[in-house]
């Protein structure tokens, strides 16, 4: 059976293959092939290490994601921090493209990403030109907050679930 790891590479490997797709070079086969395209669910996690075992401490994900879906043994990331792993992720570009290199402002978060104007490059808005409806719920990243949630708004998603709850993330054991 595969690990959770092995999972999350070849997902990876997927979207590093078909992001130039999304990234609007293909707009004329968008309208022609809308009704074979398939649905697609892609579920974020943060802190995951398989060495750790993190997974344990979450029964239901394991249950309801890890074992029917994919994950990657020997995935390594850029940079093991959220922001600028995420970062990466929904762009294609390592840290040191994106300039989003922590945690939080001056060098990470939701300020940083915008300030970078990397909110019209990224994914979703990659996703909407393929003629996708592109939906987000839950954590964006840091410092996207009850203060920052407008300042801009996301590009590229049709509606929104966030948790904006001001210190939110702080003092969580999951």
């Amino acid at each position: 059976m595969e690990s959770f790891s092995t999972r999350i590479l070849i997902l990876a490997v997927l979207l590093t293959i078909f992001l130039p797709e999304f990234n609007g070079r293909f707009k004329s086969n968008a309208a022609a092939s809308a009704k074979a395209r398939p649905n697609v669910l892609f579920v974020l996690t943060d802190d995951q290490d398989l060495h750790m075992d993190s997974l344990s401490a979450m029964p239901k994900l394991q249950k309801l994601l890890g074992q029917g879906g994919t994950t990657y043994e020997r995935h390594f990331c850029t940079v093991s921090l959220c922001c600028p792993s995420r970062v990466n992720l929904l762009t294609g570009r390592a840290a040191h493209n994106t300039n989003v290199t922590d945690l939080s402002p001056p060098f990470g978060g939701y300020p940083k990403f915008v300030a970078e104007n990397l909110q019209n490059n990224w994914l979703p808005v990659w996703l909407q030109e393929a003629g996708y409806d592109t939906y987000y719920v839950g954590k964006l990243m840091n410092s996207h907050s009850i203060y920052t949630y407008q300042d801009p708004y996301v590009s590229g998603l049709n509606g929104s679930k966030y948790v904006l709850k001001a210190f939110a993330f702080q003092n969580i054991r999951a």
